[in-house]
């Protein structure tokens, strides 16, 4: 017997009527899970987020000769300060304005330069994490370097006072190197180029500028420009900044 076909349609509406109820509330308890889920990734954005950004370092451009002074870095973060003592033999590092570490030497750990210490933030092993420069940087001054350690989650200092020297303080991104040096008196100048191994700077070769040609005998030099290797053995000796290539090129042009 046919159903009349008001009844057909009574019962059609109600089976669609069913099926979008159940979808709704499938569709409800799959969104509710979801959101519950330790493992979302919403929230594994976010630790993400604070991870790559917990001491970050800042983004800072090479100029026209690839290299980094501290003229160009930072003097302020958004987040780490530091404090040192009046005698510059102590410093309090503040994250947010709560001291997370202080480093302290029997001796002073920069030259005094009156009531600031110039700081200034920058990426000196080239890891990513921001590094902090205390100090003037120049000839005949003692200036710190401390490098965040990832894993340690704290600051280490490089080398003791005075050592690395740290004058003339430029970072080579391009060669993930390091730039020291400066004046050695009236007639010469040198500058060392370092690489990082195990968190220390290692030596790998060193430019000497002689200016007047009458002391190229006695600083055993040929010409103006001399490269000579860790061991003091003579790569190149030229008259141009043309003629030398890499960073030595672009540091010799400041001289040339």
């Amino acid at each position: 017997m046919k159903r009349p076909y008001y009844q057909i349609k009574r019962l059609s509406n109600i089976t669609l009527i069913f099926c979008l109820s159940l979808s709704v509330c499938f569709m409800a308890g799959c969104k509710k899970n979801d959101s519950a889920s330790p493992n979302s990734n919403a929230d594994m954005a976010v630790e993400g987020d604070a991870e790559d950004t917990y001491m970050k370092a800042p983004s800072i451009e090479p100029d026209a000769n690839g290299l980094i002074s501290l003229k160009q870095c930072p003097t302020e973060d958004k987040h780490l300060k530091v404090e040192m003592s009046e005698n510059c033999d102590t410093a309090k590092i503040l994250y947010d304005g709560e001291v997370i570490q202080t480093i302290t030497d029997g001796d002073q750990l920069v030259t005094d330069v009156g009531d600031k210490c110039p700081v200034h933030y920058m990426d000196a092993n080239f890891d990513g994490f921001v590094d902090i420069f205390l100090g003037q940087g120049e000839s005949r001054t003692y200036s710190c370097l401390l490098v965040w350690d990832a894993e340690q989650k704290q600051f280490e200092r490089i080398g003791e006072l005075g050592s690395p020297v740290l004058q003339n303080f430029m970072l080579y991104p391009s060669s993930k190197s390091v730039i020291e040096g400066g004046s050695n008196s009236a007639f010469d100048s040198s500058f060392t180029m370092s690489v990082w191994e195990d968190n220390r700077l290692v030596k790998q070769e060193e430019l000497c500028i002689v200016f007047d040609p009458a002391q190229y005998e006695e600083l055993n030099v040929g010409n103006k420009f001399t490269v000579r290797d860790n061991e003091g053995g003579e790569v190149r000796s030229v008259g141009s900044p043309s003629d030398l290539t890499g960073v030595w090129k672009n540091v010799a042009e400041m001289f040339k």
